[in-house]
């Protein structure tokens, strides 16, 4: 049983709070409550490694069936000092505002190979790391999906993936038949004609 209900006053005065303080923190029954919806405010944020605001709190809590305003859940993260990650920036990795002549897409996302070394695809992606933006290229066979090569680095040279290519092709026989790629640094025929890669491989962009 509720001790208030069964000494209303008494507690008061063994505890020496004034009854004007005990009325008042009837009226606050929220502040009672202070502790319970924190610790459940910072279980959540801690269980999101720190990404979510206060939307994706609120919405876990409404799962977990507490109903609180995302004014009162941003009181609650500024009182335990819970401040969410910032979204990384994206970075881009394809760039097609340029004046150079493109291969053409001989691919045409026929993307069903019947032998292995007969079409290659490959990407340039960046890593966050504790060491800042890292870039991985990566090499594919269309039809084991089997990685044949990658690379990473910390700067990407506009010959990164043809320099990349030439070492895989030298243990690929019979030669590559199709290379497809969407990367601006090797899609460009200029590019290609100038690494001696057209006797040997046909292109898609």
């Amino acid at each position: 049983m509720d001790l208030i209900l069964q000494f209303p006053l008494r507690l008061t005065v063994l505890h020496k709070v004034s009854r004007s303080e005990y009325y008042r923190w009837l009226r606050r029954p929220e502040k009672r409550s202070v502790d319970v919806l924190g610790q459940k405010v910072k279980r959540i944020f801690q269980k999101s490694r720190k990404t979510y605001g206060t939307r994706r709190i609120k919405k876990q809590l409404a799962v977990e069936g507490v109903v609180a305003s995302r004014q009162r859940i941003s009181r609650k993260m500024a009182e335990q000092g819970l401040v969410a990650k910032a979204r990384r920036k994206t970075r881009a990795t394809t760039d097609s505002n340029h004046d150079h002549p493109v291969a053409p897409n001989l691919l045409g996302r026929q993307f069903s190979v019947h032998a292995p070394n007969k079409v290659w695809v490959t990407d340039i992606t960046y890593l966050a790391t504790s060491e800042g933006w890292l870039y991985l290229a990566i090499v594919l066979d269309l039809y084991s999906r089997k990685i044949v090569g990658w690379s990473i680095r910390k700067r990407r040279p506009k010959n990164w993936l043809l320099m990349h290519l030439r070492a895989l092709l030298r243990d690929v026989i019979p030669p590559l038949a199709l290379f497809a790629t969407r990367t601006v640094a090797v899609n460009t025929v200029a590019m290609l004609i100038r690494n001696c890669f057209r006797s040997t491989v046909s292109y898609v962009v």
